[in-house]
C-alpha cells in the first residue's frame, strides 16, 4: 500500500484544505465547517495509506495536542450539570451539543496537525507552502479591494452581511480577515527575506531584482489590506509578533549581546501591553471618550475573570462562550457577545486552567522547534522561510490575545498548518532530502483507517445535513416538517427546541388552538430544556404552551425557572443571595 497515494496529491490536497478555510466565509457556516472537517480526515486517511513517517520529535508529538482537547470536550459532553445541581467534580458542560461541535472541530485539527509534518519533509515542498500563504493572502486583499470599490456589504457580490458589520473579501468580518492578513504577511516576508541569500552569494541578476520588486509590492498589497481592515488589535500583534522574533534572534549572538537583545525585546513587548492597557483603563476611569471596541473588551474581561473564579479547574466546556456569557454580563454592556475578543481567554473559560496550558504547549511546541531549526540551519534560505513563519506564528499567538481568531475554522486551520510547518522543520533546514518511509501499513491497519474515515466524516456531515434540513422563514408546517427531518439525522436539542416553537405557531395559526400540538410543544421544550439546563427559551416556551393550555400555576413555574436560568451563572449561590438572584429578574434589574 506503501506509494499508493502520491505525494503531490497529497501536497495538493493541503493546499486546497488552506483555501478553502478563508474563502468559504471563513466555514463559520455549519456546511463550510463540515467540509472542512471531513477534508481534515481525508488528508489524515492519505497520509496514513502513503506509510509517512514524521522526521522530528516535534512533528511526531504535535497532533496529541488538539488530540487532548478533543478528547477532554467529548469528557465534557458526557456530562451536563443542572444549574442548581453541585459543582461536578469532573469535566462537565453547560451546553453539550456545543461542546460535542467544539470536538469535532479538535478532531480535524488533530488530524491536520499528524498530517501535515508528514507531508511537508523537504525544502521544495516548504518553499511551496510558504508561496501558497503569500498568494492567499494577495487574493484574500485584491478580493478585499474590489469588493470594497464595487460593494459596500456584499460578499462575491451576492451575498449580504449583517447590518452595521463591514465585511472584507470572503470573510463576513474585517477582523476576520486581519487574522489570516496576518499569517500571510508573515510568510512572505520571510520568504522576501530567503531570497536575499542569492545577494549574499554575489548571484543577483536582474530577474532576481525584477521578481524581488514583484515580492515587494505583493507584501505591500496584504499590507495594504491589513491598514484597510482597520483592526487595532492586528496592529498591536504586528508589534508584538516583531518583538518576539527579535526576541528570537538573540540566538544568533554571543552571550552578553543575546542577553541584552533578549532582554530589551521582553521589556519592549511588556511596555507596549502595559501602555496599551493603562491607556484604555485610565481613560475609561477619568470619564473620557473611549473607543467602542476598547471599551467592551474591557467589559467583556471583567466579566470572564468572575466566570473562571466560579470553574478555575474543569471550565465549564469548551464553545460555549455565547450561551453561559449572558449570565456574567455586565448591564453596561448592551450588546450581544458571542466570544469572549481573546482565544486565551475563551479557553481558559471552557477548558479551565489545564486546557490553557495544554493550549500554551501547542503554540510553544512548535516555536521552540521552529526557533531552534532557524538557529542551527546551514542553509540561509531555509533560515530565511524559518524567520517569516516564527514571525506568522507570533503575530497569530498575539492577535489571539485581543481576537478569537481560533473559533474561526478557516483562520485556526491555517494557525495549525502553521504550527505543523514549524514543527517539521528539522527535516528541511539544512535542504538535505529526507524521505522516512516506515513499513507500509498492513490490510487491517488500511481496514481500520477506512472505517475511522468513514465515521468521522459522518461525524461531521451529519450536524451540517440536519441543520441544513431546518427552515427558519417558512410556515409553521414546513418549519415542523424541517425540524422533524433534522432530528433523525441529529438528536440536537436545538433541534428539539425548533421542533416544539413550530408546533406551538401550527398550533396557534387556526382561529381555534390545537390543544395537542400546544401539549406536543411543551413536551419537545421540556426535552430541549433537559439537555440543555442553562438554556431559558425551551423553558419559556413551555411555559407559555402550558399557558394556553390554562394552565397557569404551571406555566408561572416555568417562567420563574426560565428567568432564574437566564440570569444566574451555572452555580448559583444558596440561601438568602439565590432569593435575592432568582427575583432580581422578576424586578427588572439584572443581578
Amino acid at each position: 500500500m506503501s506509494g499508493s497515494v502520491p505525494s503531490a496529491a497529497l501536497e495538493g490536497l493541503l493546499y486546497l484544505l488552506l483555501a478553502f478555510g478563508p474563502f468559504a466565509f471563513g466555514c463559520v457556516e455549519p456546511w463550510a465547517r463540515a467540509t472542512l472537517e471531513a477534508a481534515c480526515f481525508l488528508l489524515a486517511f492519505g497520509v496514513f495509506l502513503r506509510g509517512r513517517a514524521a522526521a522530528s520529535p516535534a512533528g511526531t508529538f504535535l497532533w496529541t495536542l488538539p488530540a487532548a482537547f478533543a478528547a477532554l470536550a467529548l469528557l465534557q459532553a458526557a456530562n451536563a450539570p443542572l444549574p442548581d445541581g453541585p459543582r461536578p467534580a469532573w469535566p462537565f458542560s453547560v451546553s453539550p451539543a456545543e461542546t460535542e461541535d467544539a470536538a469535532r472541530l479538535w478532531a480535524a485539527y488533530a488530524c491536520l496537525a499528524w498530517s501535515v509534518p508528514r507531508v511537508l519533509i523537504d525544502h521544495d515542498a516548504a518553499r511551496r507552502f510558504a508561496r501558497v500563504f503569500l498568494g492567499l493572502g494577495v487574493a484574500v486583499a485584491a478580493l478585499g479591494f474590489a469588493q470594497a470599490w464595487t460593494s459596500v456589504d456584499r460578499i462575491y457580490w451576492t451575498r449580504p452581511t449583517a447590518k452595521g458589520v463591514a465585511p472584507f473579501g470572503p470573510y463576513y468580518n474585517m477582523d476576520h480577515a486581519a487574522g489570516f492578513l496576518l499569517l500571510s504577511l508573515g510568510f512572505g516576508s520571510g520568504l522576501f527575506a530567503s531570497r536575499f541569500s542569492e545577494w549574499n552569494e554575489g548571484r543577483p541578476t536582474r530577474e532576481w531584482g525584477r521578481a524581488q520588486a514583484a515580492m515587494a509590492a505583493l507584501l505591500a498589497l496584504v499590507f495594504a489590506a491589513l491598514t484597510a481592515c482597520r483592526s487595532q488589535a492586528a496592529m498591536l500583534a504586528l508589534a508584538l509578533g516583531a518583538l518576539f522574533v527579535v526576541f528570537l534572534a538573540a540566538g544568533f549572538h554571543e552571550r552578553r549581546r543575546r542577553l541584552l537583545q533578549a532582554g530589551g525585546a521582553l521589556a519592549a513587548a511588556a511596555a507596549v501591553v502595559a501602555l496599551v492597557f493603562r491607556v484604555a483603563t485610565a481613560g475609561e476611569a477619568a470619564g473620557a471618550v473611549v473607543e467602542k471596541a476598547v471599551r467592551s473588551r474591557l467589559a467583556i474581561y471583567a466579566d470572564a475573570w468572575r466566570w473562571w473564579l466560579d470553574a478555575p479547574w474543569t471550565g465549564t466546556g469548551l464553545g460555549t462562550f455565547d450561551f453561559l456569557y449572558p449570565a456574567y454580563q455586565d448591564s453596561s454592556l448592551r450588546a450581544a457577545v458571542s466570544h469572549a475578543h481573546s482565544d486565551w481567554i475563551e479557553t481558559a473559560l471552557g477548558a479551565g486552567l489545564p486546557g490553557l496550558l495544554l493550549a500554551a504547549a501547542a503554540a510553544l511546541l512548535p516555536a521552540a522547534a521552529g526557533a531552534r531549526s532557524w538557529w542551527s540551519g546551514r542553509s540561509r534560505e531555509m533560515r530565511g522561510l524559518l524567520g517569516g513563519a516564527l514571525a506568522a506564528g507570533a503575530f497569530a499567538a498575539a492577535h489571539s490575545l485581543f481576537e478569537f481568531n481560533f473559533q474561526i475554522p478557516g483562520n485556526a486551520v491555517a494557525m495549525v498548518a502553521v504550527a505543523g510547518f514549524l514543527a517539521s522543520s528539522a527535516s528541511w533546514r539544512d535542504k538535505r532530502v529526507e524521505r522516512p518511509f516506515p513499513d507500509r501499513p498492513d490490510a487491517l491497519g488500511v481496514s481500520l483507517a477506512g472505517v475511522a474515515l468513514v465515521v468521522g466524516v459522518a461525524w461531521a456531515a451529519a450536524p451540517a445535513v440536519a441543520r441544513a434540513r431546518l427552515a427558519p422563514q417558512a410556515a409553521p408546517a414546513a418549519r415542523a416538517a424541517g425540524a422533524s427531518r433534522a432530528l433523525a439525522l441529529d438528536e440536537d436539542p436545538r433541534h428539539w427546541y425548533a421542533l416544539g416553537a413550530a408546533s406551538h405557531d401550527l398550533a396557534m395559526s387556526s382561529p381555534e388552538p390545537d390543544p395537542a400540538l400546544l401539549r406536543f410543544a411543551a413536551s419537545a421544550a421540556v426535552t430541549a430544556a433537559d439537555a440543555r439546563p442553562y438554556d431559558s427559551a425551551p423553558l419559556y416556551l413551555a411555559g407559555v404552551a402550558l399557558w394556553r393550555l390554562q394552565r397557569p400555576q404551571d406555566a408561572a413555574d416555568f417562567f420563574a425557572a426560565s428567568r432564574a436560568v437566564g440570569f444566574a451563572p451555572y452555580r448559583p449561590p444558596r440561601g438568602a443571595r439565590a432569593a435575592a438572584r432568582r427575583a432580581a429578574p422578576s424586578a427588572g434589574v439584572k443581578p
